[in-house]
């Protein structure tokens, strides 16, 4: 029956046109070029508002420092208080301005933020900002996460991309 959504019947080229569309779209090459362009600057820019507002909904807000810590920094030449996970720049710089590896896959693609694991004195500011540590005491201050707002950006982004056939 003519009509419809459609207007009219899809002839065999179109469904034809369409699925090759969706598989070019949906394969390594096409979702490659998705995490490239659409993820990777969505994720540096929640990485970058993270530190500024001192946490976020995928890794909750921050702990206030501690009043030694206050001591430390003012004797370091750093604001006591504020901002917190932010003295050298190096761990922020690391995550917001480091590499980002997005990797053709025979599924898709897979996306490494970032790319490279960290290393020295960054790999232990890495580690002791997402689990904390015991001695001295130190809550954790997670920098890397995903919410189920990232999820969704991710799956509404995607369809739009699928939609204008993989073009940014």
């Amino acid at each position: 029956m003519p009509g419809g959504r459609w207007g009219a019947y899809l002839q065999d080229a179109d469904v034809v046109r369409l699925l090759t569309r969706l598989e070019v779209t949906l394969g390594p090459v096409g979702l490659t070029a998705f995490a490239k362009t659409v993820m990777t600057p969505y994720m540096r820019e929640r990485a970058r508002a993270r530190f500024a507002n001192e946490g976020d909904d995928a890794v909750g807000q921050w702990m206030p420092l501690q009043e030694a810590t206050w001591n430390f920094r003012e004797e370091q030449g750093f604001p006591p208080d504020h901002p917190i996970n932010k003295r050298t720049g190096r761990l922020e710089a690391y995550i917001t301005g480091g590499g980002v590896g997005v990797t053709p896959t025979p599924d898709g693609a897979l996306l490494t933020f970032p790319d490279q694991p960290p290393t020295g004195e960054t790999a232990r500011k890495l580690e002791t900002a997402q689990y904390g540590k015991n001695d001295p005491y130190t809550p954790s201050r997670p920098v890397l996460g995903i919410s189920e707002v990232d999820v969704a950006f991710a799956v509404t982004a995607l369809a739009d991309f699928i939609e204008r056939g993989g073009a940014s």
